[in-house]
């Protein structure tokens, strides 16, 4: 399996009869067409579902983002949220390297993932940053939405929610989705645009809100 030829998809499972509570929600979704059939879950988890990786071919390297398969064995490609974490420490900030087997492999970037069921977003981004790069933090502020679908190299049209992370210390080693974790200079940096997908977009962002009050987060 090539690394670049990965593809992620979703199984979902049918409920039992709804109720009338179950019936469409805002947008016409039912609440039994967005529930995963359960699969073996990772350690950290605390739901039953997980994403499944499958290979695909190079001509579908262009359709990485997700494929759900409802109940009624329709298929969809919706959107999912990721979240990221910005950690800066002594004016360098924390980046991975991803791992070969992931997409954009080899690459530096933020510590992040997908968003786990059954978790607030700022558990997710306190998890992620515990399993990629062993620190623990504190959430200091929500820097950016992205909802942006044209994202440069993020062709799933992930929803990313990016966050500013004061680090507390080291509890833990890497998983296997780093293959280096380093704290990078920020006057040493790499060219932004060589790091994954738009990660250097975001650090960006960060760097020029840098000494101002927060505001808010960004929507992009």
């Amino acid at each position: 399996m090539s690394p670049p030829q990965l593809v992620q998809k979703l199984a979902f499972a049918a409920l039992p009869p709804q109720t009338n509570a179950d019936r469409l929600q805002p947008g016409g979704v039912s609440r039994a067409a967005l529930t995963c059939q359960p699969l073996p879950p990772r350690p950290h988890q605390r739901g039953p579902c997980r994403v499944r990786v499958d290979a695909t071919s190079n001509a579908e390297n262009q359709a990485h983002m997700i494929t759900c398969t409802f109940e009624t064995g329709s298929k969809a490609r919706l959107r999912h949220v990721v979240v990221h974490a910005i950690v800066e420490q002594n004016g360098a900030l924390l980046l991975v390297r991803r791992a070969r087997h992931l997409l954009e492999g080899g690459k530096w970037g933020l510590p992040g993932g997908f968003l786990d069921r059954d978790e607030s977003l700022t558990q997710g981004v306190l998890r992620e940053l515990r399993e990629e790069t062993g620190w623990d933090g504190d959430i200091v502020h929500l820097l950016r939405i992205n909802s942006r679908p044209d994202r440069p190299r993020e062709d799933r049209q992930n929803v990313a929610f990016d966050f500013v992370i004061a680090p507390l210390g080291r509890v833990g080693e890497p998983d296997d989705e780093s293959s280096e974790v380093q704290w990078v200079p920020i006057d040493h940096l790499p060219s932004l645009d060589s790091l994954a997908f738009d990660h250097g977009d975001t650090i960006g962002v960060y760097l020029d809100s840098r000494g101002r009050p927060n505001s808010g987060p960004i929507i992009a």
